[in-house]
């Protein structure tokens, strides 16, 4: 793996971290602080791979990327949601509703940020139809396998 590469993983790494963090809002409730984060991954994801990226480009990217996949990143907040309401009843079941939207959470994120690194190291050349199909693939089950073992690393 290229120097720039772990930089890139470096950088996905620390914002799953927050963005499951900032799950423990609501679902939905916390989509302005998850869009920040993303946002702001973005822009150092561009910045390790010298793109020259500001929080406009970020805001495009994330739109396209998410409104292509919006009815799966809408499923799985959705579930979120639902998980949150079921467990929130019982002193048990708080903790795995708290911990269900930031799970979901960092699979958004670990999503758009593989989405991402594949366009920029496309030299921005990737379609759009290809990142968009890098982001579902990832926005899957195997995807909460994936970030699990990144934050193992």
């Amino acid at each position: 793996m290229s120097q720039q590469e772990q930089k890139a993983d470096s950088i996905i790494k620390k914002a799953i971290i927050a963005a499951a963090a900032v799950g423990v809002q609501p679902a939905f409730v916390d989509t302005p602080f998850l869009v920040a984060t993303n946002g702001a991954m973005l822009v150092a994801l561009a910045k390790a791979y010298s793109y020259d990226w500001s929080e406009e480009h970020s805001a495009r990217f994330i739109k396209h990327v998410v409104a292509a996949g919006g009815v799966s990143v809408a499923s799985w907040k959705a579930l979120a949601l639902v998980v949150q309401a079921a467990m929130a009843v019982s002193i048990i079941g708080l903790p795995i509703a708290l911990t269900a939207n930031g799970a979901v959470n960092a699979l958004i994120t670990y999503s758009l940020g593989q989405a991402a690194k594949h366009y920029f190291e496309s030299g921005g050349e990737a379609s759009d139809d290809a990142v968009t199909a890098v982001f579902l693939d990832n926005l899957t089950l195997g995807g909460f396998r994936r970030v699990r073992g990144m934050l193992k690393e």
